[in-house]
């Protein structure tokens, strides 16, 4: 988790799992600071970050769907919070595969 230096409290955490409802993977965040807005982004071995989600409200959730990988492809995730008063969290990259 990423240190907020203002309070020394982790500011956003990530994780990566499959979601219980669909075939997706979920990609949660969690989030000290009220108010905040996520934005989820997720790299591919050798391909730049691709934004693929944005929530504005708890829980803070974006979802990967499998089907856009090969089977044992292995993806990184982030978490970037952006607080009302516009001061940035990122979380740490979260490594999964959404097929397997």
């Amino acid at each position: 988790a990423v240190i907020d230096l203002a309070t020394g409290k982790a500011a956003i955490g990530l994780k990566a799992a499959p979601d219980d409802l669909t075939a997706y993977w979920a990609l949660t965040a969690t989030v000290t600071s009220p108010g905040a807005s996520v934005s989820f982004a997720i790299r591919r071995h050798g391909r730049p970050w691709q934004r693929v989600a944005v929530d504005d409200s708890p829980p803070y959730r974006g979802f990967v769907d499998p089907a856009r990988f090969g089977k044992h492809e292995q993806v990184e995730a982030v978490a970037v919070a952006r607080a009302v008063g516009g001061a940035l969290s990122v979380s740490h990259v979260a490594t999964f595969r959404p097929r397997r």
